[in-house]
């Protein structure tokens, strides 16, 4: 799941994009740029933190302010006053240590007549959604050769991340999911030829 963050450092917002952790490695996208964060080392009660950016380690240390929903960042050398605010829940957050809202996500109905969902899903190489939820992840690319049991998506379903296998051999023809979106039982997902 995107977790999604307004971020000030130093009176100057930005966006900021959070998904993860995948292996243990957050993605996290500033704009247009992406970087992989491996936390390799915490001790959050001093609010010491080693992190490491790509092949680059660096080590963070946060402090709360007092009277104040910020932030008090050193990096190396710099200090920064920052303040993380979720998009996503609407409470202030460490920055380190995002977490997930545990309000429930509503799934938008299908605006597709369900004849039409059920057609699509009894073609022949159709991989469809087992059951209504979430993308979180799509593994393929239109064109890909894949194999039996290969994954091809995870879908999140019932508060289970759960991952979508090719049923055959074959080449991927289409991919009708990105991550993000919603699906009903039946979908279609995925075409394999």
């Amino acid at each position: 799941m995107t977790r999604k963050y307004k971020l000030t450092i130093n009176n100057q917002t930005i966006n900021v994009e959070v998904d993860g952790p995948t292996n243990g490695i957050l993605s996290i996208t500033i704009g247009e740029i992406t970087f992989p964060v491996q936390v390799t080392d915490t001790n959050s009660d001093s609010g010491k933190y080693n992190v490491k950016v790509g092949d680059n380690k660096h080590t963070l240390h946060l402090k709360p302010q007092p009277n104040d929903p910020g932030y008090s960042v050193k990096l190396e050398k710099n200090t920064y006053a920052a303040q993380l605010i979720s998009l996503t829940d609407t409470t202030t957050r460490p920055i380190l240590a995002p977490t997930v809202s545990t309000a429930p996500t509503a799934i938008s109905p299908s605006t597709r007549p369900p004849s039409a969902i059920a057609q699509e899903a009894s073609e022949p190489g159709t991989v469809a959604a087992p059951l209504p939820g979430r993308v979180l992840e799509v593994r393929v690319v239109e064109g890909a050769a894949v194999k039996a049991g290969d994954v091809l998506l995870v879908l999140e379903a019932m508060k289970m991340a759960n991952e979508i296998r090719a049923p055959q051999d074959g080449t991927v023809k289409a991919v009708h999911v990105k991550a993000g979106t919603a699906v009903e039982k039946g979908q279609p997902m995925v075409s394999i030829i």
